[in-house]
């Protein structure tokens, strides 16, 4: 074990010469002198900013931190979709019974015909799918929505895509956005639970 040497005071016009920063144990004297705090002033270093990132991270605007895929079991039945602070956003799949699945795409406040077609496309990490829809009123809000119903079964090459990818970018009349497949896996696996 090494003795480190008590610290010696000095005026305080001395207090910022290099021979006094040393003395007093300052870390940058410290670790240009090989002295024995120096190492565990660096090891200390990295797990400290790992918790000040781990914080940050929880600490994070719930927004932030819930913008995620869930599924619901609610009064229309079991769904899954793309959720910001537990409210659904963009896209939604709800299950009509029988195996059949409704497909639900925001106008995001864009009032189009009742009935007017349009084309949606789900590009999946560059892989595109595109499927007709028709234009209904918006039941919550004074725009419209994008939907169609199809089996299960027919939707399985999307849904496969989603399940497994990293960004979906969804395209219809009322334009594009790009959306996280967070949790969109563990999402629409319970919705084909539930809806066969």
């Amino acid at each position: 074990m090494r003795l480190v040497p008590p610290l010696r005071s000095f005026p305080p016009s001395r207090a910022g010469h290099p021979a006094a920063r040393a003395a007093s144990g300052h870390p940058a004297a410290r670790a240009a002198s090989g002295h024995p705090l120096a190492e565990a002033t660096r090891r200390f270093a990295v797990p400290s900013l790992a918790c000040v990132l781990v914080l940050a991270a929880a600490l994070a605007p719930a927004p932030l931190r819930a913008q995620e895929w869930r599924s619901a079991d609610g009064p229309e039945g079991a769904s899954a979709g793309y959720t910001q602070a537990g409210r659904p956003a963009g896209v939604a799949f709800r299950c009509e019974g029988s195996g059949r699945i409704r497909t639900l795409v925001a106008g995001n406040g864009t009032r189009f015909g009742e009935g007017q077609g349009a084309t949606l496309v789900f590009s999946v990490d560059g892989l595109a799918t595109m499927l007709a829809a028709r234009a209904e009123p918006e039941p919550r809000g004074s725009g419209s929505r994008f939907a169609r119903t199809d089996a299960a079964g027919d939707l399985a090459p999307l849904f496969d895509a989603l399940r497994k990818g990293r960004e979906l970018e969804l395209s219809s009349p009322a334009g594009h956005v790009r959306l996280p497949l967070t949790g969109s896996g563990r999402a629409l696996g319970a919705l084909l639970e539930r809806c066969r």
